[in-house]
């Protein structure tokens, strides 16, 4: 039966490099030959002149369109009572362009014509946003730049990257040597220089030279004293490496060396998205290390080392802090966004369209769907690109060039801003000149600097759930380490074994309500499937554990079997706790008894006292999950539950709690507090003994109140 709906513009097609070749789409129809086709053309983003002067471009790929092929009727029309304005820019060097476009943005932002927010400057590559940056810096005006340097090359990765290759191989004086020079450990430069001279003179590694001049008093206070952490630390880690896979290396790595607390415990912004930068690194580690043959330090800094040697290298965290500032991005980057007021820069022959790049693997020309030139193939994915670029644009769209961007001749127009604007052809290339603005260009390029967190507007919406409200009242800052620095962790063999308990038993549940067989044993089966052998002490203390869920999982199964199934396991919730608050979770299991509806939450905590377990039960619903989860219910359905229960799955014990309209108006004002505190930004420490004790982030947090205590 026809089953199959597929939405797509051809002539956005721009991920060749990615798979997503236009071919598939402009083929649909020769396989699927009675498709019906909807040709969408209401434009509710940019101004008719804007969507004329793109399909004036986008015309150039013909015939090879499904406007040109199936003769359909792509030139959009908008739906914007704004005309729009199209405008061509020529500058005689790469300077006079920066300066003139910051200019121009600067004054706009300060007589109030645009908010930063409404402009972007786009450039097909990175490089080609540089002068614009620097510009924009000498002005003051704030920007952001998306995706421009990879995770690899962050200083707070490459530093634990070179820790741990100095792990997996002390004779690595390189990795060593930046290591120390990192301020982490801030050895003197002119004397680690002179030990790397030594190092290489004498073919002995690093680490040697460095703890024989120290011993013997060959360098001064500082060196000594960052040589000595260093050796420490790298003994420790050694040790750890031999036994531990790479991933709880590197949580000792970062906790151990000071590089987490002192990140954490700073405020700005910049150190904000080097702890983020951490976090992605960790969950590289945390994928890849598993599927090694040995998850080691040496196998993974040995894998790893070869996908960066073969252009690997993951974007770098971007913190989100809805900061109004002017965006830099590529056009690709760009793609799915609008601004009011978009910049379109460098546009000459030799950046855009961009080189060609062969495919390191090519094929058949017979096994080849669509053209089999491809140059041709190339420059008409270079042309949609250009028209993605142009329709971000609402209002104004501003296309540039420049003569001299450095070379021997002066620099042609991009053929695309020809074809869009139907100039006449260009003239012969002059000779370019200027030397010192050639030296320019070589300048590092300026990167935006991180902003402060702002508060949320109040026409934007906030998401949150119990775990985000329940940080956030127990103490902002946790919530500020949690959700926001997105602070790494090392691996937590409790909380990985409650995930696994119940994910075994949504599996025995869901079998149940579709009267499908299911015993103890497939039950187990799927507890070990979701198993992780990360964070435990020993082999001994995971076997334990492992052996302790198995017959956990046999008791409950037992208990279960005669008693009727639930009405819903793993129900998904949200609901508006204000018109832009929206409130999301997940119960684990719905029954319907005699007295009405109970909501019930696994615990896999040892409670092994019925008088324990109610309390436990009553303290949630007055101040804590099964309240908010009781509030959810009653928002969701009109009526609330009857009662609540926390079952813990250890013992077999069910503490149980009437839900009343106290404890519903109780967790709505929990929700609103922190909802509006989270909008308000601000994420002041609470020291609290109790709360600090359980916090995974006391180690590092200079606010703990549970350091010297017996918690």
């Amino acid at each position: 039966p026809p089953n199959l709906t597929v939405v797509g513009d051809d002539d956005q097609s721009i991920y060749r490099f990615r798979g997503a070749k236009v071919e598939n789409l402009l083929g649909f129809l020769d396989a699927f030959k009675g498709a019906t086709t909807i040709v969408l053309r209401r434009n509710y983003r940019s101004g008719q002149a804007i969507l004329d002067t793109a399909h004036r471009l986008i015309r150039y790929n013909d015939p090879d369109r499904l406007e040109a092929r199936a003769g359909f009727d792509k030139h959009l029309v908008s739906e914007r009572n704004v005309a729009g304005a199209v405008e061509h820019r020529a500058f005689a060097t790469s300077s006079d362009e920066a300066e003139t476009i910051a200019a121009e943005i600067a004054d706009g932002i300060a007589t109030g014509r645009h908010a930063p927010r409404d402009i972007a400057v786009l450039a097909r590559s990175h490089t080609g946003l540089d002068p614009v940056a620097m510009a924009l810096r000498g002005r003051g005006v704030r920007f952001r730049r998306v995706s421009q340097r990879g995770l690899y090359s962050r200083p707070e990765v490459m530093l634990c990257l070179n820790l741990l290759r100095a792990v997996a191989d002390p004779a690595d004086s390189a990795s060593a040597w930046y290591a120390l020079a990192d301020p982490l450990f801030g050895a003197d430069p002119t004397e680690l220089a002179e030990l790397g001279a030594r190092s290489r003179r004498t073919n002995r590694p690093l680490l040697r030279i460095a703890a024989d001049a120290a011993a013997a008093g060959e360098v001064g206070d500082v060196s000594r004293e960052a040589i000595a952490r260093f050796l420490d630390l790298h003994r420790r880690l050694c040790e750890s490496a031999s036994r531990r896979p790479t991933s709880d290396v590197l949580y000792e790595l970062v906790s151990d060396s000071g590089l987490l607390g002192r990140l954490a415990s700073d405020e700005s912004p910049e150190a904000v998205e080097r702890v983020q930068n951490l976090n992605k690194l960790f969950k590289t580690v945390s994928r890849v290390g598993p599927l090694l043959r040995h998850d080691r330090v040496g196998p993974f800094i040995q894998h790893l080392d070869l996908l960066i040697e073969m252009g690997d290298d993951p974007a770098a965290a971007e913190v989100e802090f809805d900061e109004d500032s002017v965006t830099l991005l590529t056009v690709h980057n760009a793609k799915g966004l609008e601004f009011p007021v978009v910049y379109v820069v460098q546009l000459i022959q030799s950046r855009f369209p961009g080189a060609a790049r062969s495919d390191a693997l090519t094929l058949p020309p017979e096994l080849v769907r669509g053209g089999v030139n491809p140059r041709e193939d190339h420059l008409r994915e270079e042309r949609r690109l250009f028209y993605v670029a142009m329709t971000r644009a609402r209002d104004r769209l501003v296309l540039s060039h420049a003569s001299d961007y450095g070379g021997k001749r002066a620099a042609k127009p991009s053929q695309f801003l020809i074809e869009a604007l139907d100039l006449p052809s260009p003239p012969k290339a002059a000779a370019s000149a200027s030397a010192l603005e050639s030296i320019a260009r070589y300048a590092p390029s300026a990167e935006a600097e991180p902003s402060a967190p702002a508060p949320i507007p109040e026409d934007q919406t906030l998401e949150i759930s119990h775990g985000k409200i329940d940080d956030f009242l127990t103490c902002p800052l946790k919530y500020r380490y949690a959700h926001i620095a997105q602070v790494p962790l090392g691996s937590d063999p409790h909380a990985m074994y409650g995930m696994a308990i119940h994910h075994a038993i949504r599996v025995y549940h869901q079998h149940r309500m579709k009267a499908h067989p299911i015993d103890a044993e497939a039950v187990i089966n799927a507890f070990e499937g979701a198993w992780s052998s990360e964070g435990f002490y020993s082999r001994e203390h995971e076997e334990l554990r492992l052996e302790e869920g198995r017959e956990t999982l046999r008791r409950f199964v037992q208990r279960e079997q005669n008693a009727k199934p639930p009405l819903a396991v793993e129900r998904e919730f949200n609901f508006k706790l204000t018109p832009r608050d929206v409130i999301r979770g997940r119960w684990d299991r719905i029954d319907e008894r005699a007295d009405g509806i109970v909501l019930i939450d696994y615990k896999t905590s040892q409670v092994d006292d019925p008088t324990r377990a109610t309390q436990r039960a009553i303290e949630s619903l007055r101040n804590g999950q099964l309240g908010l989860y009781a509030l959810a219910y009653e928002q969701m359905y009109g009526t609330p539950p009857a009662t609540v229960e926390l079952q813990f799955v250890g013992t077999g014990l069910a503490g149980t709690a009437r839900v009343k309209t106290k404890h519903l108006e109780r967790a709505r004002e929990r929700a609103s507090e922190a909802a509006a505190g989270i909008r308000a930004a601000k994420f002041p420490p609470m020291p609290d003994v109790r709360s600090c004790g359980y916090c995974p982030y006391s180690r590092f947090c200079i606010h703990s109140a549970a350091r010297g205590s017996d918690l």
